[in-house]
């Protein structure tokens, strides 16, 4: 059995290697054992390759949310009345 590295990714197209990968997450453990053993190499070699994108994505999605949520917070405190807003605008003081 060969070993399947990025290199051996390098001239499947983009597209293909992701339908790899979406096959591979389809498959339970037994369908895998039935395929032939460089398949399921292929597939869960696909598979793992595209992990790290899918994980970095996720990760931008939650930092996206959490910026917008306090990004809406401060929006509400700003306009709230006896905010910190307020405070400033009328020159109080910010301290609770």
């Amino acid at each position: 059995m060969r070993l399947h590295t990025a290199e051996n990714f390098a001239s499947i197209p983009p597209a293909k290697l992701r339908h790899l990968a979406q096959k591979a997450h389809r498959l339970d453990a037994a369908r895998m054992l039935e395929l032939e053993e460089e398949k399921c190499c292929t597939l869960v070699a696909a598979l793992v390759q595209q992990q790290p994108a899918r994980c970095l994505d996720d990760l931008g999605e939650m930092i996206i949310r959490k910026m917008r949520k306090a990004y809406v917070r401060a929006r509400q405190e700003l306009a709230a009345p006896g905010g910190i807003g307020a405070r400033l605008r009328t020159g109080d003081s910010l301290e609770r």
